[in-house]
């Protein structure tokens, strides 16, 4: 990102794809002062005076990617993961954006935490980083966290990552709030009840491995609850990392209802 700021770039030959503006299409693109001057209506093979150029024939040049879910374990897990591996990972992969998700300690489940994990991404991040703050205090499920405060800290929606929210009217509550605050509540469907000592989908293959197996109503019991609880408050839920063809069916169902998920 700083190089780019510092020197004007001319990337050609690439196959170009922006879904947002209709292009795909085989062009250069200039760059000067960390901005996009222009994308070419095809690529010639000039470079313009003053251009350093970067050959990306046979290449793919795209808009940034956005990864909704990362964990950068900063502060308190860094033997896991840090703010600068992560966002370095991250850029090798195309990502200039990355929500990080609350599991850090102390939670993000504070203005202070928040704000603390931005600082640092501003110091050591080579991409975006984007806060999402917890849904409850500890990310325990008992209390709600202070999501007003939380938002305006900078978070961009809410979640307790993999500790699903079993407490339904906990889960009302945080949709609800979260309208006012136009910011999206994202949920780990998973009841954990169901699911208790199982590693991996219940059906033959675990059954022939002597394996412990989680039914997948376990994940399509909560989808089911929370896009009933979304439907109620009108909230805009996003539910991750979805696995059964029943969450799949339930989801779509919504969408056709008009619901926001």
């Amino acid at each position: 990102m700083l190089l780019a700021a510092r020197k004007k770039l001319a990337i050609r030959g690439g196959r170009v794809i922006d879904p947002a503006q209709g292009i795909d299409r085989i062009a250069d693109v200039l760059i000067s002062n960390g901005k996009i001057e222009e994308v070419t209506g095809k690529s010639d093979g000039h470079t313009p005076d003053g251009y350093e150029q970067i050959d990306a024939s046979g290449l793919i040049v795209s808009p940034g990617f956005v990864d909704l879910h990362t964990h950068l374990r900063e502060p308190g897990q860094e033997w896991k993961e840090t703010i600068a591996t992560g966002t370095q990972a991250a850029a090798r992969g195309g990502f200039t954006t990355v929500c990080a998700m609350p599991n850090t300690e102390p939670v993000q489940d504070t203005a202070s935490v928040v704000d603390d994990v931005m600082r640092r991404a501003e110091a050591v991040g080579v991409v975006r980083v984007l806060p999402i703050g917890a849904i409850s205090v500890g990310q325990n499920g008992k209390r709600l966290a202070p999501m007003g405060e939380l938002a305006d800290a900078g978070v961009i929606g809410f979640s307790d990552d993999g500790n699903p929210v079993s407490d339904a009217n906990l889960m009302r509550q945080a949709l609800a709030y979260s309208v006012d605050l136009g910011l999206p509540i994202i949920n780990h469907a998973e009841d954990k009840r169901l699911g208790a000592g199982g590693v991996m989908n219940a059906g033959a293959v675990a059954t022939r491995l002597g394996l412990a197996g989680v039914a997948a109503q376990a994940e399509t019991a909560m989808v089911t609850r929370d896009l009933q609880l979304a439907g109620l408050t009108g909230a805009r839920l996003h539910i991750p990392h979805v696995s059964t063809i029943g969450s799949v069916t339930a989801l779509r169902s919504a969408k056709e209802r008009g619901l926001n998920v």
